[in-house]
């Protein structure tokens, strides 16, 4: 059972060549997500793992590609809550050729573990927001967060953002 904390649904996409070409990420680490998975060829919702952030606060993640091909990543969080990604600005990371790797040693950083920085924007609101995981062959077209991929995969998760504790002032 998969708890859901969004009360709509977010794009899916197609893709054109389904089959064995183990494209798409193998593990997602970041903060107290560590999930490692062998889907491939849709978006898969991981939506019940969630890592906890303040407002301001920015935390390391680290995708690792399957073995099949080198591949574009890119990561989207929904910070207005709007049930779609908007783009550029919820756009968070983006990396165009990512060498093909089975396992790669975490939290390492290398050229088969791309590794990028979330930060929660001061305005976003409270709550739970959804952060999509997005791959394909890195010759295909520019990945986004719903169109169809070549060979792609995308995983989705939780961001809970939780206003500091102690506030920064900032004179």
């Amino acid at each position: 059972y998969i708890k859901s904390y969004f009360t709509y649904s977010y794009c899916n996409f197609g893709v054109l060549y389904s089959g064995s070409y183990l494209i798409g990420p193998t593990n997602v680490t970041f903060g107290t997500i560590n999930n490692t998975t062998g889907d491939f060829d849709k978006v898969t919702n991981y939506s019940n793992q969630i890592n906890s952030m303040y407002k301001g606060d920015s935390a390391r993640v680290f995708v690792t590609i399957g073995p099949g091909n080198n591949e574009q990543v890119a990561i989207y969080v929904d910070w207005n809550n709007n049930g779609q990604f908007d783009l550029p600005s919820e756009e968070v990371y983006y990396a165009s050729n990512v060498t093909a790797a089975g396992t790669t040693s975490l939290p390492t950083p290398t050229t088969t573990s791309p590794i990028g920085y979330i930060k929660v924007p001061c305005s976003a609101s409270n709550g739970y927001h959804r952060m999509r995981v997005v791959s394909d062959w890195y010759g295909a077209p520019r990945v986004d967060p719903c169109s169809t991929k070549y060979y792609g995969d995308g995983e989705d998760y939780t961001i809970e953002v939780k206003d500091q504790p102690n506030p920064i002032a900032n004179f």
